[in-house]
């Protein structure tokens, strides 16, 4: 599939430590071994930590107009879509 959706959840005692990044990144590292062409993430607008770590690794936030356009569903109020792009082969449904 040219649009994959990648989700993270951390128990409490691991937040902060830089799992999630790292985490993250493996996540990403695989998906473009097996020809991802984008990463989708929904996140919680008030979830700053998560939507630093996914910036950080590359996820930049979506416009609605943006997400229509890749055949995303819109993001439900009060959450954001944030998309990776596939830096190899330059894929992206934008």
């Amino acid at each position: 599939p040219s649009l994959w959706r990648v989700s993270l959840c951390l128990s409490a005692d691991t937040r902060g430590k830089g799992w999630g990044a790292r985490a993250l990144e493996h996540g990403c590292a695989l998906a473009h071994r097996h020809g991802y062409g984008a990463l989708l993430a929904t996140i919680h607008s008030n979830n700053i930590a998560s939507l630093k770590t996914f910036a950080a690794c590359g996820f930049h936030p979506l416009t609605a107009a943006q997400a229509v356009q890749i055949g995303a569903p819109l993001a439900e109020s009060g959450f954001v879509h944030t998309l990776r792009s596939n830096p190899t082969t330059r894929t992206s449904p934008l």
